[in-house]
């Protein structure tokens, strides 16, 4: 009897179907995880666009490849200056964070959009201003003396790039390839022509009670802001800098009362792009390196300090 049902047309055609679906569910199965993201868009330049409007150039993007068939990898987007308004309404008002649609448009170099990832009712969950280096200043090097008046953080050579660390956590996301569109690429270029990556060597830390002392910082960690989905609450990191040995008296006698303070990321013009300001600012640690671990023989304090609460702005926007 099998071998009559299986000479039967129809039936054949069915077992046949069976067999391809299970080949398919399979081979979805093993997909690698990794495939799919913003890597695959195989672009030169790479745009953020959120509910229609191209809001900032992606100078660094991974994640949104599909892990199954209802979770996403986090999308994490390194944005340069000229960021729009949009999404600086976002960043003000972390509390309130809401879903957000959008996508990354992978262009050409002249910025001529190719492909795309869709996102879809996405969350921030994670911001990072860069980590801040300008302790050559202190190294001989020419044209590093302050101009300002606010010490000697403002000025330094781009020896590294930074910029704006987003993470966004998708719910759903979608690749898709463009056609030439001349109205979406004016929309690009009108931001990617005024924007650059951040320099990492300009920027300005004030302290309420030691502003001369905070003036002379040179280096700076990474500040980051984790945004809770589900409760929509914050976890700050520490604040940790360091600056000369001979410059950090006044740290040592840092009492216990916390104060309030504020960090400027600026441009190569000395504007500010984005302004951090600190509420309760309390130092808990310091510690002393020694010569032999930088190249120009000077030693450095690492001052490590809490924070318990901040607030974003964007002078410049």
């Amino acid at each position: 009897m099998r071998y009559l049902l299986w000479y039967n047309p129809l039936m054949k055609l069915l077992v046949m179907a069976m067999l391809l679906i299970a080949s398919l569910m399979s081979f979805a199965c093993q997909t690698d995880p990794t495939s799919g993201g913003i890597e695959s868009l195989n672009s030169d330049r790479h745009f953020l666009e959120i509910e229609g409007t191209i809001v900032a150039e992606i100078f660094e993007a991974t994640g949104g490849a599909q892990i199954d068939a209802s979770h996403f990898e986090p999308i994490t987007l390194n944005l340069g200056t000229g960021v729009s308004q949009t999404i600086l309404d976002s960043l003000s008002h972390l509390s309130e964070n809401t879903h957000q649609s959008g996508r990354v448009i992978g262009c050409d170099f002249e910025m001529r959009a190719m492909a795309e990832l869709d996102f879809f009712e996405a969350l921030i969950t994670e911001i990072s201003f860069p980590a801040m280096d300008n302790s050559s200043k202190n190294s001989g090097d020419s044209g590093n003396s302050d101009n300002s008046g606010t010490g000697g953080s403002t000025t330094g050579p781009d020896k590294k790039l930074g910029g704006l660390k987003i993470t966004l956590n998708p719910k759903k996301t979608a690749i898709k390839q463009l056609t030439p569109d001349a109205q979406l690429t004016r929309n690009i270029k009108a931001v990617g022509d005024i924007s650059k990556p951040l320099p990492n060597s300009y920027f300005r830390l004030s302290i309420e009670g030691i502003k001369e002392a905070t003036a002379l910082v040179e280096k700076m960690d990474p500040l980051t802001i984790k945004i809770d989905p589900n409760t929509k609450t914050l976890k700050l990191s520490n604040l940790v800098f360091a600056l000369p040995e001979t410059n950090a008296q006044e740290f040592s006698q840092w009492s216990a009362i916390s104060r309030r303070g504020q960090i400027e990321y600026l441009d190569s013009n000395g504007d500010t792009i984005y302004s951090v300001t600190i509420e309760n600012i309390g130092i808990f640690n310091l510690t002393t390196d020694g010569v032999e671990d930088h190249s120009d023989g000077i030693r450095r304090v690492k001052v490590e300090c809490y924070i318990e609460g901040l607030k974003i702005d964007f002078p410049g926007a």
